[in-house]
């Protein structure tokens, strides 16, 4: 604020009683008056940002970085709100080019917990993620669009009692590149289905979903400093949100980002991890601990072993040990867990156009499966050509039933002969089971009549059915499966005959 006119004039203006001013006390009047004037909080601000100008032009046009970082400092020292935000990100960059990557992290981590509201803090949250992947040093990505590995899965006695299957397809969710990520494990008391999409250049994760028969269907979506996880299916569990750091990845892009980790002898690394399931952050800490050559897809590898502990309020949860492959591909070939071992059995490297699009959008499923793939897992089928599983549950938690749905190749066989065969197959093995047919011209599938079949036993506990539903699609055959109580087959049969009405194929 300026001095009032009044006020100013009577500092000149001579006393009846006093000399006047002589020449030297009146020019250091006139300086100090002038300083004051600078001073005042409108010129403050526009000194401030006189200096924050001139730093943009050290950085941008004359590419002197460091005058550039020692101005931006000048502008952060005076703490201007409306420029602090700003030459933090600028002097970030400036950082970032030097190779100062601890300097520039700090700056940026400053603006994702202290300006959440300004509109430079997506664009410092994408910097910061791409600086704290330089910090790891993660190295290019190993696996083409398309990559699918198959593994066994063994127990802790060795019996092979499921087969996992991880995928990797490019594509664009938004207008943005992303990486999706598929799992699914097929074991007979635990099946799951989990899905992860990451952004292609920074490797932050945008969202999951996963699937099991334990726990149902749940959804987690990455926003901002949050992490929101909801169950779609079951109202009784409620949303929850966690706040967090910028820095964190989705627990089920963990195989990738280990397959991108520049792992030499004595490579440790703590890198922090989001548990839907567990609703926290976890500490992943990696360590290599020796050197291998073991055998897996009928190949041998040299391999990194690794010990992983999941850490949680600084005790270990659980520590699991795994083989990457030293290769340009860096295949995770073993996982060892305390009850199971993971091997790697088949490797596909395919282009990602051989894909077929399944949705089911009253269940929450839209996936992608090789179109070429001979892949179903009914164990029991016996004299068939089949292989791993690819199957998809469809769970209710409000009963005692499943659907499965699953995709294997034609061969020449009509849905009807497959599902005869299957069906026979399956009564051979449960020599109670009672065989029934229904009309064909009941459900229809893109136009395609189903083929139905109905199988009714007795379990141990209860009388079982299972609803058997077959038809063709593109030289493919698809299956879905109805398992349930008998008491719940008038229910089921309908939301099986409506979930059949709604699939869509491409």
């Amino acid at each position: 604020m300026n001095l009032p006119v009044t006020f100013t004039r009577s500092l000149l203006k001579p006393s009846s009683k006093r000399l006047l001013f002589n020449e030297p006390f009146k020019r250091l009047a006139a300086l100090s008056l002038v300083s004051f004037t600078l001073l005042t909080p409108s010129a403050y601000a526009e000194n401030i940002g006189l200096l924050y100008e001139q730093a943009i032009y050290s950085e941008q046009t004359i590419g002197d970085l460091d005058k550039a970082i020692q101005t931006y400092q000048r502008v952060l020292d005076n703490n201007n709100s409306s420029l602090v935000a700003k030459a933090l990100y600028r002097q970030a960059h400036c950082y970032h080019l030097l190779g100062q990557k601890n300097a520039a992290i700090a700056n940026l981590e400053k603006i994702v917990k202290q300006h959440k509201a300004h509109s430079i803090y997506t664009k410092a949250k994408k910097l910061l993620q791409t600086m704290y992947n330089e910090a790891i040093n993660l190295l290019p990505i190993p696996w083409i669009n398309g990559e699918e590995l198959s593994y066994k899965v063994f127990t802790a006695k060795g019996k092979n009692v499921a087969v996992e299957t991880l995928s990797a397809k490019l594509a664009v969710e938004s207008g943005r590149e992303v990486w999706k990520f598929s799992r699914y494990v097929g074991h007979v008391s635990n099946r799951q289905h989990e899905n992860v999409i990451v952004d292609s250049q920074t490797f932050s994760p945008l969202g999951s979903s996963k699937r099991s028969l334990k726990k149902g269907f749940s959804k987690t979506s990455y926003s901002g400093d949050s992490i929101t996880t909801t169950f779609p299916e079951n109202p009784k569990h409620k949303p929850n949100m966690v706040i967090h750091d910028a820095h964190i990845y989705d627990n089920q892009q963990i195989r990738y980002l280990i397959r991108r980790l520049p792992l030499t002898q004595d490579y440790t690394i703590t890198q922090p991890i989001f548990s839907p399931e567990a609703n926290k952050a976890i500490d992943m800490k990696l360590k290599v601990t020796g050197k291998e050559t073991i055998e897996a897809a009928k190949q041998s590898f040299t391999t990194y072993r690794v010990k992983i502990d999941f850490v949680v309020n600084d005790k270990v949860g659980q520590s699991i040990q795994m083989w990457i492959a030293d290769n340009e591909q860096r295949y995770i070939l073993k996982t060892e867990t305390p009850s199971t071992t993971y091997l790697l059995s088949e490797i596909n490297q395919r282009d990602s156009g051989n894909y077929a699009t399944y949705a089911i959008p009253a269940q929450n499923i839209n996936f992608d499966i090789l179109a070429d793939r001979q892949a179903i897992d009914v164990s029991s089928v016996k004299g068939m050509n089949v292989k791993n599983a690819f199957k998809y549950l469809i769970l209710k938690p409000d009963l005692s039933s499943h659907f499965e749905f699953a995709v294997t190749k034609a061969d020449g066989q009509t849905a009807k002969q497959f599902l005869n065969t299957l069906i026979e197959s399956q009564k051979r093995n449960i020599k109670s089971a009672k065989i029934r047919s229904l009309p064909t011209n009941q459900v229809t599938a893109e136009g395609q009549p189903v083929q139905i079949k109905v199988l009714d036993y007795q379990s141990k506990r209860a009388k079982r059915t299972v609803i058997y539903s077959a038809f063709e699609h593109q030289q493919q055959l698809v299956l879905i499966v109805g398992l349930m109580e008998s008491k719940d087959y008038d229910q089921v049969n309908q939301e099986l005959t409506d979930l059949i009405a709604s699939v869509t194929l491409n």
